[in-house]
């Protein structure tokens, strides 16, 4: 038995992006042995995952390859603001519930604006613990907690 081995094109076009670092849609296409709208779909959708970025030079499509991120590898910056939109859930979670119950979008920020400034004290302690238990330095949380305030 042999190490045969199935590809997709999916895999081939990683494999040819990784190896010339950047390429255009139109010579994976020609290398790769299929379309240049497949190449494009499946760019678009390598892209979505964060495995590829499309990059245009003038009206040409280039594909370059990024390594995919790991919260390890993350940015502090990066790992900070997704921090921050995991916790602004609370706002988008308070307003899909306010318009569940006919509230207009309107009302909806009334509704928010008043509980924000009713619970600022209660929401400013529960982003300070559940970063402080993420190990983040109480400096960089009240840095943190600024922009997450100018959000919310």
């Amino acid at each position: 038995m042999g190490d045969n081995l199935v590809t997709t094109d999916v895999d081939r076009l990683i494999g040819l992006v990784q190896l010339k670092k950047e390429i255009s849609i139109d010579d994976a296409a020609k290398q790769l042995g299929v379309s240049s709208k497949t190449i494009e779909s499946l760019g678009d959708m390598l892209e979505e995952e964060g495995i590829l970025h499309i990059k245009y030079k003038f009206t040409t499509p280039y594909l370059i390859y990024e390594k995919p991120k790991t919260k390890e590898g993350m940015a502090q910056k990066e790992e900070e603001e997704m921090f921050i939109e995991e916790e602004l859930d609370i706002k988008r979670e308070f307003f899909s519930k306010a318009k569940a119950r006919g509230a207009d979008e309107a009302k909806a920020m009334a509704l928010w604006e008043d509980y924000s400034r009713k619970y600022k004290d209660n929401l400013k302690k529960q982003f300070f613990d559940k970063a402080k238990e993420k190990g983040y330095p109480p400096r960089d949380v009240e840095k943190m907690w600024k922009q997450f305030e100018s959000e919310i």
